[in-house]
């Protein structure tokens, strides 16, 4: 009788297989979508932190190059402000990354320019 009901569940593990793999596979897409994010966050706080010291130095094309960096990254819908009230610069910046993520970061630098 055992033996009888082992072979009713010959196709069980084939069955099971069948069902994890797309699992396992949605899984890694969503892993490896999650590390392109933060790769992409960190390539945000590095474009905004260059654009504050650009702006501290006095530069006269901060705002082009800054949004020559921000358009080789996969955002959509920038919107950014930047601010200076005496020796305080301030950015905001809310964008859309891969078209799935929204995220917003601000960047505040108190920089005394005098000698």
């Amino acid at each position: 009788m055992q033996n009888k009901f082992l072979k009713n569940q010959r196709g069980q593990g084939m069955l099971e297989t069948v069902m994890i793999i797309p699992m396992a596979i949605l899984f890694l897409i969503y892993v490896i979508q999650f590390m392109l994010y933060l790769t992409v966050e960190l390539a945000v706080d590095d474009a905004m932190e260059s654009f504050v010291l650009c702006q501290v130095q006095t530069k006269t094309n901060c705002t082009k190059e800054f949004e020559i960096e921000l358009n080789h990254l996969p955002l959509t819908q920038i919107r950014y402000q930047f601010n200076k009230q005496g020796t305080t610069y301030k950015i905001d910046l809310e964008s859309k990354a891969l078209k799935i993520f929204n995220f917003q970061k601000t960047r505040l630098l108190s920089y005394d320019t005098k000698i």
